[in-house]
């Protein structure tokens, strides 16, 4: 048995089903395909070991995000809010970032870290430090 993961960063969000997987089961599951003969550059690109359908790319990642977004995960907003303040595949904008973590704050401590950070900066908004303690500063 693999202890559970501690940090988000331990784990991947896939954007085909909505799920964090460890990052310690996904190297097992490469290792038993690896074993089974299946060649390294073709074990991460066939599935997702959760739900076992394709990992979608490129654009077909946002379209996931987005119907997964209509399904209230917070961690679609958070990686869609990120997307839109880097700019990569949609439009770069930081107020469209802010309104996604603002409308997961209530369920994901990480989107509280982030919004305090914008406030904390004066990202999008205008510089409040007061504001940013209101949130807590580690998830």
């Amino acid at each position: 048995m693999l202890p559970l993961p501690v940090t988000e960063e331990e784990t991947i969000f896939e954007v085909c089903c909505g799920k964090r997987i460890c990052n310690g089961c996904i190297y097992k599951q490469m290792i038993m395909k690896r074993d089974q003969g299946v060649p390294n550059h073709e074990i991460r690109e066939l599935k997702c070991f959760y739900c076992c359908q394709p990992t979608p790319r490129g654009k077909n990642d946002i379209k996931a995000l987005k119907k997964l977004m209509k399904k209230n995960n917070t961690y679609a907003f958070l990686l869609m809010a990120t997307h839109h303040q880097s700019g990569d595949k949609v439009m770069q904008s930081n107020t469209k970032a802010l309104e996604m973590r603002i409308a997961v704050e209530l369920g994901n401590a990480q989107a509280y870290t982030l919004i305090a950070a914008h406030y904390r900066d004066g990202n999008v908004v205008e510089t409040n430090r007061p504001r940013a303690f209101e949130y807590p500063k580690e998830y």
